[in-house]
C-alpha cells in the first residue's frame, strides 16, 4: 500500500511534468503566439525586478538617514 506522502509527491510530479505543454495549450489557443506570451512576461519580469530595486534603494535611503 502506498503512503499519502507517497502519493502526494507522485501526483506532484505528474502535475509537474504535465504543466508545461499544457501551459503552451492554453496560451495557443488564447489567439496569441508562444513568442508573443514570452515578450509579455519578459515586460512583466522587468517590471517586477525594476520595482524591487526601487523598493529596495528607498529602504536603503531611510535607513541611512535614520540612522
Amino acid at each position: 500500500m502506498m503512503e499519502s506522502t507517497d502519493l502526494t509527491q507522485e501526483v506532484s510530479n505528474a502535475g509537474a511534468k504535465l504543466l508545461p505543454p499544457a501551459v503552451v495549450s492554453v496560451v495557443s489557443a488564447s489567439g496569441y503566439t508562444l513568442q508573443d506570451w514570452v515578450f509579455i512576461a519578459t515586460i512583466g519580469y522587468l517590471l517586477i525586478q525594476a520595482t524591487h530595486l526601487l523598493w529596495k534603494w528607498r529602504r536603503e535611503a531611510k535607513a541611512k538617514n535614520s540612522a
